[in-house]
This record gives structure tokens, sequence and C-alpha cells, in this order.
């Protein structure tokens, strides 16, 4: 549900936690009454440019600098979040593989979101919207991962406001090519959604364009 405070980091565990093993807000297949989207931007080609695009989608470096990645290690229930401030003063550099997220703490310091996205892991993007604190959850349900494609697809869990599933993924088309592709069926679930639908589109726009804009900087 949407709230006037930020959650705080206990908080935040709090609902992760709760939806630990939720079911999917959507009953597969993804037909009637969806909304399918589609969006894909020319980031360069070669594979400098394919190297620095996976990197980045490692790391949630797509998500737009006004939103907030949260997650929920599924192994030691610590809360992980990458936000505006860490991103802007975090170089990023790849992360020697010691540096496990499940040592990361659950109070106190906030360490950025950083690690590979995995199946079962339960993230949330946490937003601010008309003066609302949104926590939007979803489970990662896979990894797509080839020569030419490089990425993850979640789906929603309950409280999202939105209904289910997106994919980001970084893809090597044969004339060398590379795109970042974000796709995704899904419909309003809560009322606010649907009563601001125009708006909710909108701020879906808004996150496409935003995104694609920071994927194509750090490739270049």
């Amino acid at each position: 549900m949407p709230s006037l405070r930020k959650p705080t980091p206990e908080r935040l565990h709090g609902v992760l936690e709760s939806w630990r093993n939720a079911p999917l807000s959507y009953s597969p297949p993804l037909l009637d009454g969806f909304i399918a989207d589609e969006h894909a931007v020319r980031l360069g080609e070669g594979e400098e440019v394919w190297r620095k695009a996976c990197e980045a989608l490692d790391a949630w470096r797509m998500f737009p600098e006004w939103a907030e990645v949260v997650r929920l290690d599924t192994k030691e229930s610590s809360v992980c979040r990458r936000g505006a401030e860490e991103q802007r003063a975090q170089r990023w550099e790849p992360i020697p593989n010691s540096a496990s997220p499940a040592s990361l703490p659950l109070c106190g310091e906030i360490e950025p979101v950083r690690s590979r996205q995995q199946p079962g892991d339960i993230v949330a993007m946490m937003v601010r919207i008309g003066g609302l604190w949104w926590v939007n959850p979803c489970r990662i349900l896979r990894r797509c991962d080839s020569a030419t494609t490089h990425g993850f697809v979640y789906g929603t869990l309950p409280e999202h406001a939105e209904c289910g599933e997106e994919m980001f993924a970084v893809e090597k088309r044969p004339d060398g090519s590379v795109w970042y592709v974000i796709r995704a069926f899904s419909h309003p679930r809560h009322w606010m959604a649907w009563l601001g639908f125009p708006l909710a589109r909108w701020w879906q726009c808004r996150f496409v364009r935003d995104s694609q804009r920071r994927m194509n900087n750090i490739s270049q």
C-alpha cells in the first residue's frame, strides 16, 4: 500500500519478508486484458558496448535515478538498496566474487543493490509519486542468457500497483549492433492505478525513457 512516509530499512525488511512465499498477482497466460509493450533502443555495436551494457544490467544501473531498488536476500533475509544518492557516489566497478550480498547489513548503513539478479529473488522498486511512496514488489522468475541475449524476467507480487511480467535485456543483433530492450505484459491492479490510468501510463513511459537514456550513457 502507498504511504506518506518513506519506509525505513526495518519496515522494508518486514514488508519484503512478508512477500517471500507470496504467489504472483496474476495467473498465466498473459493474454486478455493485458497490455503488451516493447521498447528497444540501439546502444551501439561491438563487444565493448555489449560488455558495458550487460554489466550495467546485472548491477541494476538501468533504473532511473528517481527510483530505488530494494531486494530481500533470500538466504540471510537482509535488505539491500540502491538509491539515487548512492548511485551518484558509486563508480560501479565490477564486484569481486567474495562480495556476497548475504554479508550486507540489515539496518544501519544501506548498501547498494549491485549483484546479478537470480531466480527467486524478491525485489521491489520504490518511488515517490503524487506525494505517496510506493513499494512495488516482484519476484525474479528466470534469466535469459545466451550468446546474443542477456537479461531477466520478473513477475509482480500482491500490492504491486501493476499486474504482469516485465523483461529487461541486452540483445546482440546479427549485424553486430547492441540493443537495450524492455518487454512487458501488464495492466493496473491497484484502484488508484485504475482511476489514474493515463497518469500511470505516463509514468511507465517516463520510466522507459529515463531507463533508455541511462543505458545509452553507460554504454558509450
